[in-house]
């Protein structure tokens, strides 16, 4: 009766009158005879397949079958035995939890979103005060006064950092933060780590100490700035919480299979420790040790969280031992596996040393006139010259117009914002702009930024607020050789012979392992080169003063490899911004001289530099 009632029939109607394939969906139907029947032929039962059996007057009703066949004794098949199982209920619950899983993920959207526009709308008055407090600072000598710009330097940055913290979290439960592994030094991290809190340990007289396993090699394979974030977490929680005595940063090796190390990691401090009832808790979201750690010492509550988040991503887990007023001991282990040192990136230890900004041209394109005057305040400074655009179409004109080593684009402006705008200069026709460096600058966490900065053609992006001295390494990092402004030719112009006489145009050294030792070789190779300069410097006055943009493409070409070999980057750029000029001359007068004499200069230097190695 049961099964008649489902299907809204009279037990008469359907017993020795209809087979199940009758009560069935048309779908059903097909799946019967293409894969149910098969199945059950072959061996002899199935198991909770689905089906909706129809209900007469309209409707369905969902159910799951088991069948197996009855055969006598001779193996001949009888008949079927068959169960079903309404599961009308379990599919409204299915409906309800999808339902509910739509809900949850809108709900995430809508928190990115918030989180994103609530970010742009802190960050960006955030970034006119420290912007304005360090221009302040570097300008006024006032004693009073820098105390006061001191303190308010100090808040606006814990502002940034509490932002900072609440945007992290998000932005790994978003699940957009994943390893980027290279090669690195652990040892020097560690000790850059330290290194930071130098001055702050200096003032308490707290002692912060480095301990690497002697057994540990160079290099190791990993994301050195993902674990560098959490050393800096644990690192700082310890200054934090300590008035006297030491900090003790240990990395130990406890095992090694083939190139993989497992490593014990630890911070520990002599500070205020943590009540016993309170270990487990501390590594939740937005929680500390008590409201007075808050109260008196500030913070989210997040940085453990987020620690134990990245170390998630590594397999590993963020583990504390502590005694109340004797101190704390935050410990983790993980597996790294050896690297190759010879492909570690080497930090330069003085940015001013390794490369000076003077000279450069940049188009900053930014409505904010704040921002404005933040910006260009440190531009003056490192005597870059450069431009502004409102919005982006003006940027887009003005790039067409005359040449820039870079553009500062801001991602939120009126008429053409800075993904239409990057998105149309990579459009237009020829190296110059599809080489061109593009850095975003954006006071949005927008978790989705990043793909969308790279899918649009930009190099790299700048936080706002940002701190002066990764904006000068940023602009180091995209501002290459190969591109010099028309400041920079003048430059090369008025350098004196003497001057010009004691630079080296070109390192031999790649000319010496390519001759092995063989001296007729290397002579050889030099006097190839000297014509082959010479013959450059013919071909290329004969293009610019035609205004041959073809035929000066093919002598950079060819020209490319022996420029590699002898390493001469600066005639490599002179050749590279005048095909740029060449290329603008219907928008700009092109005044071949003004090229061909710094060209021509550097070319004598690299031949006599030649000459005087044959």
């Amino acid at each position: 009766m049961t099964f008649a009632n489902w299907t809204g029939q009279k037990k008469t109607e359907i017993i020795n009158l209809k087979r199940f394939q009758d009560l069935i969906t048309i779908g059903g139907k097909i799946f019967y005879e293409t894969h149910h029947a098969p199945l059950i032929k072959m061996q002899g039962f199935v198991n909770e397949l689905y089906y909706e059996l129809t209900v007469k007057g309209g409707g369905n009703v969902p159910v799951l079958l088991n069948s197996k066949q009855i055969r006598d004794d001779k193996g001949n098949v009888l008949g079927y035995k068959s169960t079903f199982f309404n599961i009308t209920d379990r599919k409204k619950y299915e409906q309800e939890l999808l339902l509910a899983k739509k809900k949850a993920e809108q709900a995430v959207v809508a928190k990115t979103e918030f989180l994103s526009t609530i970010s742009h709308e802190i960050r960006t008055p955030l970034n006119a005060i420290i912007g304005l407090t360090n221009i302040l600072h570097e300008q006024d000598k006032n004693p009073d006064n820098r105390e006061y710009l001191n303190i308010l330097k100090f808040s606006s940055n814990n502002l940034l950092g509490l932002i900072n913290d609440i945007l992290d979290l998000s932005k790994i439960e978003a699940g957009k933060v994943v390893l980027e592994e290279k090669d690195f030094d652990l040892r020097q991290l560690l000790h850059s780590i330290a290194g930071t809190f130098k001055l702050k340990t200096e003032k308490k007289g707290v002692k912060i100490l480095v301990e690497p396993d002697k057994n540990l090699p160079v290099a190791f394979f990993g994301d050195d700035l993902k674990l560098g974030q959490v050393f800096t977490n644990l690192v700082g929680n310890a200054v934090k919480f300590t008035e006297d005595g030491s900090i003790t940063i240990k990395a130990e090796v406890n095992d090694k299979v083939d190139k993989t190390y497992q490593i014990r990691f630890s911070v520990k401090d002599t500070g205020i420790g943590i009540p016993s009832n309170k270990l487990e808790s501390i590594f939740e979201e937005f929680t500390q040790a008590s409201s007075q750690i808050s109260i008196k010492y500030g913070g989210t509550g997040l940085g453990q969280a987020i620690s134990q988040r990245i170390l998630e991503l590594y397999g590993g887990k963020l583990m504390v031992k502590s005694e109340l007023n004797k101190g704390s001991e935050f410990y983790f282990t993980i597996n790294l596996p050896k690297g190759n040192k010879d492909k570690i990136i080497v930090s330069p230890k003085s940015i001013e040393q390794e490369r000076k900004l003077s000279g450069s041209k940049i188009l900053l394109c930014e409505d904010n006139p704040v921002n404005v005057i933040v910006v260009s305040k440190f531009l003056k400074d490192w005597d870059i010259d450069f431009d502004v655009a409102v919005n982006g179409q003006e940027g887009l004109a003005k790039i067409q117009e005359q040449y820039y080593d870079l553009i500062l684009m801001d991602i939120k402006m009126p008429v053409m914002d800075g993904y239409e705008t990057t998105r149309a200069i990579r459009e237009l026709q020829g190296d110059r702009y599809s080489k061109l460096p593009i850095i975003a600058m954006t006071a949005s966490s927008d978790l989705s930024a990043t793909p969308k900065i790279e899918n649009v053609g930009m190099n790299g992006f700048i936080g706002k607020p940002f701190d002066p001295k990764d904006f000068y390494n940023k602009l180091v990092k995209y501002l290459p050789l190969n591109f010099l402004s028309d400041t920079s030719i003048e430059a090369l112009v008025k350098d004196s012979a003497e001057e010009t006489k004691t630079k080296k145009a070109v390192s031999l050294e790649r000319m010496l392992e390519i001759a092995e030792g063989d001296d007729i070789f290397y002579k050889g190779i030099i006097n190839e080169s000297i014509k082959s300069f010479i013959e450059i410097q013919d071909e290329l006055r004969e293009a610019f003063q035609n205004e041959d943009l073809q035929k000066a493409k093919d002598i950079e070409h060819k020209s490319k490899m022996v420029l590699d070999i002898l390493k001469a980057e600066n005639l490599a750029s002179l050749i590279k911004k005048a095909i740029c000029a060449l290329e603008l001359k219907d928008k700009k007068s092109f005044a071949s001289e003004k090229y061909l004499v710094p060209l021509e200069k550097e070319i004598e230097a690299i031949v006599s530099e030649l000459k005087s190695h044959n």
